[in-house]
């Protein structure tokens, strides 16, 4: 048991080191044990099968998001996360990097984003629930700081 528990240490150890050095990982309300983690294929197509959900953070590539630019992007493999369309509940989906793709800062560590028909959307956890495979979407913002499923935290 000693052995196992010195190699899943040392798994993690290299793993941790293969992050590109800007890497980040994004909680939801400052929750450090959750990650938003990118799931499915990031393919050649503009909009493509990949999305985000919320996982147990293991120090998994997936996990690893880049800062583009000094701008706030959620980047992975060069796409830019962001929300399908201006509609409550929208998926949020990988693109090319744009200018549309930078996100605002807003107050109570809310990240936003205008949508394709320029109304601001939040990445928001559907009903605040914390849970591997929760999957996130596109809210409008609200204007309470309080609001603990549009808010979130970066480390690394």
């Amino acid at each position: 048991m000693v052995a196992l528990t010195f190699s899943a240490l040392a798994l993690l150890s290299a793993l941790a080191a293969l992050a590109p050095a800007d890497a980040r990982r994004i909680h939801p309300n400052g929750n450090t044990g959750y990650c938003l983690t990118q799931t499915g294929s990031l393919n050649s197509g503009n909009i493509n099968d990949a999305s985000v959900s919320l996982q147990i953070c293991d120090g998994r590539a997936s996990q690893n998001w880049e800062a583009g630019n000094g701008r706030t992007q959620f980047r992975m493999g060069g796409k830019c996360l962001g929300p399908l369309t201006n509609y409550d509940g929208t998926s949020w989906v990988f693109y090319y990097c744009s200018e549309r793709s930078t996100m605002d800062t807003a107050p109570g560590g809310k990240y936003r984003q205008r949508g394709p028909m320029g109304r601001y959307m939040c990445l928001d956890v559907p009903h605040g629930i914390v849970r591997p495979g929760q999957r996130v979407q596109g809210w409008r913002c609200s204007g309470r700081a309080d609001w603990a499923s549009q808010r979130w935290t970066m480390s690394g």
